[in-house]
């Protein structure tokens, strides 16, 4: 009888069954609550795992089209002072939203990779629309990191439902997902040059599909001499990189790289709005960089509001160039995609 009580204990101490529970460790913790949607999926649920274990969130609430309580209950059994929720339905969805100061969105099907068989936009498109129309009534100053591929054409869904909804969006709050390139970039370079990848920074600029990916390795730090040859074997690896990993998966979507990258990606956001300085993270954001071009993925300077400065791009090579200029003609085509659907 008392081991009962004790798990029943455990069972409301994770607020899985009542949200509104309060945590009686969080003061241990920082003050934010991050949203996740699409928890369940194959990156939702790693995603969910890093999180709990981060010192800078003090609520994890996971929404899902299913619901999310045993996953809940499972994270809220590790010793770590984060409390996690789980919601479900439409009033669910509004309760998880409600105070968040960072939404993720990563909803299931968004793991497909972009491929040149199949639309995943017609299968994610709704989904983006739906939860963006939520998140721009619930929470319309949230950090809103869009997951969902093609992150080139969700993004401006995202920012063209929160104008219908609310009249305008702050775009420096609006970010789509390429945080993954960057660690690969970091990684293929380190495996060439012998060196340690924590050490490597390359900007990747562009956007998130094989042919708009443009790892800018002229400007890798520290400046590292690779050839010619060497700079367009590394280049297609990072480009098809989410490819192979599908591949070698026998067709599974990869998750693990995906999660680790969207975990650093919201704790640098957490860092920011608690005023940490010099917080620079790839993004592809509403941008003015390129003439004609309404959203970009470049580096980004982070500050308690988003986006603090977006920089300027650096002079390219001639290869960087050519890869840059079939990068722009594809993403004209999927914002202008995006936008369609959403003015539709």
């Amino acid at each position: 009888m008392k081991m009962k009580w004790l798990h029943a204990g455990r069972k409301l101490l994770c607020g899985a069954g009542n949200p509104n529970l309060k945590n009686p460790f969080r003061a241990h913790v920082r003050g934010l609550k991050i949203c996740l949607l699409g928890a369940k999926g194959t990156v939702g649920q790693p995603v969910s795992l890093m999180v709990k274990q981060s010192q800078w969130f003090e609520e994890v609430a996971l929404y899902d089209q299913s619901s999310c309580r045993g996953l809940a209950i499972e994270l809220n059994h590790i010793d770590t002072p984060c409390l996690v929720t789980s919601y479900e339905g439409e009033e669910g969805l509004k309760q998880a939203l409600k105070g968040s100061n960072v939404v993720v969105n990563m909803t299931r099907s968004s793991l497909k990779p972009v491929t040149d068989k199949g639309d995943p936009f017609i299968d994610n498109a709704p989904a983006t629309e739906q939860l963006s129309k939520f998140c721009a009534m619930h929470c319309p100053q949230a950090f809103h990191l869009v997951v969902t591929n093609p992150v080139n054409s969700m993004v401006p869904v995202t920012c063209e439902i929160y104008k219908k909804v609310n009249g305008c969006v702050d775009p420096a709050r609006i970010f789509g997902f390429t945080t993954v390139n960057v660690l690969r970039a970091s990684t293929f370079v380190a495996d060439i040059t012998q060196t340690p990848p924590e050490t490597i920074k390359v900007p990747v600029i562009g956007g998130n599909t094989e042919n708009t990916i443009v790892p800018i390795l002229s400007k890798t730090e520290p400046c590292l001499n690779l050839s010619t040859e060497e700079k367009v074997r590394v280049t297609r690896a990072i480009q098809s990189a989410g490819q192979e990993a599908f591949k070698a998966l026998e067709g599974k979507p990869s998750g693990l790289s995906t999660a680790y990258g969207i975990t650093r990606m919201v704790e640098n956001m957490a860092k920011a709005i608690f005023g940490e300085q010099g917080i620079t993270e790839c993004a592809y954001v509403m941008s003015n960089l390129i003439p004609d071009l309404r959203y970009f993925s470049s580096p980004v300077m982070l500050g308690p509001t988003g986006i603090q400065k977006i920089l300027p791009l650096p002079e390219l090579t001639n290869y960087e160039s050519c890869l840059l200029q079939t990068a722009v003609e594809t993403l004209k085509k999927d914002i202008q995609k995006g936008e369609s659907y959403a003015l539709s």
